[in-house]
């Protein structure tokens, strides 16, 4: 039997997910194990390394930070290409002002008032530490110590 564990929760697309498992085997090469799980996969979803890990290893919370890469589209009409890679945003958007608004969330905050109540169990703390937050023409990155709550975007 197999045990698992993702570094935490995602949406449609995710780049460099981090994963761990226990298995009562030992394995002499990772090479055929990795080969025998990319057969199992969709051809949407791919290990892309594998190797071994300390034994204290988890892969949420040994996690020491995460970048969320967050693509707007932001024109009248949404292109049928970046549909599932992208925000639509019909109303022009200001990056000037995001920008300026970005950096008021660099910083330690409290965000007890987005989190999830029947969750919040499980998250230690709803005190986060948001490192990097940039606005690149309509591409935002943020870059905190732990999983974050996305809603706020939305209010920038």
């Amino acid at each position: 039997m197999i045990f698992s564990e993702l570094s935490g929760i995602t949406n449609n697309i995710c780049l460099f997910q981090v994963a761990h498992f226990t298995t009562p085997f030992a394995y002499d090469c990772l090479d055929s194990i990795h080969s025998a799980i990319n057969g199992l996969l969709p051809p949407e979803i791919r290990v892309r390394e594998i190797s071994a890990a300390r034994p204290d290893f988890h892969a949420r919370t040994s996690t020491k930070s995460k970048i969320y890469h967050y693509k707007i589209y932001n024109e009248a009409i949404m292109d049928p290409f970046h549909n599932f890679y992208a925000y639509h945003s019909a109303y022009k958007l200001n990056p000037h002002a995001m920008r300026q608004a970005a950096k008021h969330f660099v910083g330690i905050h409290d965000f007890t008032s987005f989190a999830n109540a029947a969750h919040n169990a499980r998250e230690r703390s709803p005190v986060k530490k948001i490192t990097r937050f940039d606005v690149t023409e309509m591409v935002i990155d943020v870059q905190t110590n732990m999983f974050l709550v996305v809603l706020f975007l939305f209010y920038l």
